[in-house]
């Protein structure tokens, strides 16, 4: 939510891109924001054939929220086609069979 006196930004503070400028318009403030469109992550959904993205679900700077938020979109709609891309290299695919991850290693009491 955007204060037009002060020119700040709520989404400033949640960490995404804005930019704001103000300028005085026939005695009224006027505010211009401009959103970043091209993050480092992006999180999609795609049809089931995997030919066409049918959502893109966000876009993100930093990793480690670029993988909470794909574990979170995979639980939140389960079994719909959900990738997690860094450009074109795909990081994470929901249609992959994932293994146990380093974290599960040695959790299980038993274990070798």
């Amino acid at each position: 939510m955007l204060n037009p006196r002060t020119g700040e930004a709520q989404a400033a503070d949640l960490g995404y891109g804005v930019a704001c400028t103000g300028r005085a318009t026939r005695g009224r403030d006027e505010v211009t924001t401009t959103f970043r469109t091209h993050f480092t992550f992006r999180i999609d959904t795609w049809t089931p054939d995997g030919e066409s993205v049918v959502e893109h679900v966000a876009g993100v700077e930093d990793y480690q929220v670029a993988l909470a938020t794909y574990r979170a979109a995979c639980e939140r709609w389960p079994g719909t086609p959900i990738t997690l891309r860094q450009g074109a290299r795909v990081i994470e695919d929901s249609r992959r069979l994932r293994m146990a991850s380093w974290s599960d290693k040695g959790s299980r009491s038993g274990g070798r």
